[in-house]
């Protein structure tokens, strides 16, 4: 079993997708970006297709994922290095390689 780790203040960026007529029922919807992040401890193949399907409808913006990653969800990590290695494969694969900042030869 895993335990999910999610961004700190998360809960600020909930979205309420409660069909019309629920009166009593209200339903929240991580938003995409911790959507993303919170499915990073697990990692299943299931999760990957997720990420995939929502970089290609293009809704994540890699840089607003690096940031939260660095600042609301590693630094809570449980297994920081493990989950780190894990959302570095994940921007390689999903988002490709980054463009290096320093002047070519």
């Amino acid at each position: 079993m895993t335990i999910a780790e999610y961004p700190e203040g998360y809960e600020s960026r909930l979205t309420d997708i409660t069909p019309t007529g629920f009166r009593r029922l209200t339903l929240k919807a991580l938003e995409a970006h911790d959507l993303v992040l919170a499915k990073i401890s697990r990692n299943s193949p299931r999760d990957r297709a997720d990420v995939e399907y929502l970089v290609k409808k293009g809704v994540l913006d890699r840089r607003q994922l690096e940031e939260r990653f660095e600042q609301e969800l590693r630094p809570n990590l449980l297994n920081e290095e493990r989950e780190t290695l894990t959302f570095e494969l994940w921007l390689g694969e999903f988002f490709g390689k980054k463009e290096s900042r320093r002047p070519g030869p």
